[in-house]
């Protein structure tokens, strides 16, 4: 089994610790949230740490209620118990369900210690993926950049978006992003990544 998305190092590199970001190669981003308030829902089996079993050590994912309807997610990296923001990923994840499909959206929680002048020159982002959650078992699957600017320069799809160094990011409304993921949540999405409940 592959460390759980080991993309979002890529990720970090390229953001405002613990993730806000203008570009990235690794994550279809999104100005606007997957989400209306009423798409909203909690799943009390989401919460713990969940990582690769055979690979105790490596990266986790953990998940806490934070609000009615949020979760703060810390991606640690290897045997780190305590929160790094400058190698940690900090984000408000909210589970969305649309139609009979859940889904993740992922938000960069701003560090109390940052640069204010860096601060305001970066754009914080959604990212989304598609989520199974069956029992111990945790499956994801994040949008993804490639079928998107494939099937965006072939004009097979279209969705409000900007290009920038051959990257995507999304700029259309949460009602366009919503129909999109809907039609397209079986093949927009990358391979599943599964990751099992460590506690």
């Amino acid at each position: 089994m592959r460390t759980p998305f080991r993309k979002s190092r890529g990720l970090a590199a390229l953001a405002l610790i613990p993730g806000m970001v203008l570009l990235s190669g690794c994550w279809t981003l999104s100005i606007h949230p997957l989400y209306l308030e009423s798409d909203l829902v909690v799943d009390p089996g989401l919460e713990g740490i969940w990582g690769d079993p055979e690979s105790p050590e490596g990266e986790t994912w953990q998940f806490v209620r934070e609000t009615e309807t949020s979760y703060r997610l810390v991606i640690r990296e290897a045997n780190d118990l305590l929160v790094d923001p400058r190698k940690h990923g900090v984000f408000e994840a909210r589970l969305v369900r649309l139609g009979d499909r859940l889904f993740l959206d992922l938000f960069p929680e701003t560090p109390e210690t940052v640069n204010e002048y860096f601060e305001s020159h970066v754009i914080p982002a959604h990212s989304f993926s598609r989520l199974v959650l069956e029992g111990h078992v945790l499956r994801l699957a994040p949008l993804s950049p490639e079928w998107l600017k494939e099937n965006l320069r072939s004009g097979a799809i279209e969705l409000a978006h900007e290009t920038q160094d051959d990257e995507i990011v999304l700029t259309a409304s949460t009602e366009e992003l919503r129909a999109f993921a809907l039609e397209h949540a079986s093949n927009a999405f990358e391979e599943e990544e599964v990751l099992s409940r460590l506690q």
